[in-house]
């Protein structure tokens, strides 16, 4: 039997890293941590990279798992076990969220700002289309940034504060050279006479 028929081993026969594409390492069995580093065959059905770009695409767009799960034609068990497994794709699964909520964010703000149109009907007929705003989705969304909006006001009058207290400064030091060249001055006048 070939001791590294997979060229998995290193110069000091310890495991270093995947071989072909078609094996993958492992340790142990199922997540215990403990155990012998073996190289299995990839499952017919594993993820492909294309299919996990696809899943944290459409959620990042979508901010639903079971729906971004269906668009790869797979269960959302599947991307949940995943996660559970793997950092990076943790990782990236936060960040597909994060993309997601901020672009569901901005949405909310333009709807609370230049409102949604909606149709008038009079007599069964459409006569006009008019734009309607959420008051109550805007005081919402507002409550939500309140925190936010205080620390960058707080931040605001810090950076003014300490602008004033550096402009202070440099006035203080602009006083002491001018002194000090007046004392020079002063001084050269002295040893003239």
């Amino acid at each position: 039997m070939e001791t590294n028929r997979h060229a998995l081993r290193g110069e000091r026969g310890r495991f270093v890293a995947a071989g072909t594409s078609g094996t993958e390492l492992k340790r142990g069995r199922g997540d215990r941590v403990r155990g012998r580093p073996q190289v299995r065959r990839k499952h017919k059905r594993a993820l492909t990279p294309a299919e996990i770009e696809r899943f944290l695409a459409t959620l990042a767009g979508t901010c639903n798992v079971s729906l971004s799960a269906r668009e790869t034609k797979r269960s959302a068990r599947t991307y949940y076990d995943l996660r559970r497994r793997d950092p990076g794709f943790r990782a990236a699964w936060a960040e597909a969220l994060r993309e997601g909520y901020e672009l569901l964010e901005m949405e909310m703000l333009e709807r609370c700002r230049f409102g949604t149109p909606r149709d008038v009907f009079y007599q069964g007929r459409k006569t006009a289309t008019t734009r309607v705003f959420s008051d109550s989705t805007a005081l919402r969304l507002l409550h939500f940034h309140r925190k936010a909006i205080e620390q960058m006001r707080a931040a605001d009058r810090r950076e003014s504060i300490d602008g004033a207290a550096i402009f202070d400064e440099l006035a203080a030091r602009l006083a002491e050279i001018r002194a000090e060249a007046a004392a020079k001055t002063g001084e050269a006048d002295d040893e003239d006479a």
